[in-house]
């Protein structure tokens, strides 16, 4: 495995653990689709309902990004 494919994996799985956290916000992790927008700024959007999407900001902590904050951005 190369770089480029490790870093993509590291992604990948942070957006996994990420997803997994949507849980602590009241949200079915399956039901939502993470876009990374910036470093630190996700737009969660609803498989299948694409205009109704959260905004959540993301913070490291102890080496793993976390939920800092999450928003309502459209229904």
């Amino acid at each position: 495995m190369n770089f480029l494919q490790t870093t993509n994996v590291t992604k990948a799985t942070e957006l996994k653990l990420l997803s997994l956290g949507l849980s602590e916000f009241g949200l079915q992790p399956f039901d939502w689709l993470l876009i990374k927008n910036t470093e630190n700024q996700i737009k969660i959007q609803h498989k299948q309902e694409p205009s109704f999407y959260f905004i959540g900001k993301t913070i490291s902590k102890d080496g793993e990004k976390k939920w800092n904050s999450i928003q309502l951005g459209s229904l």
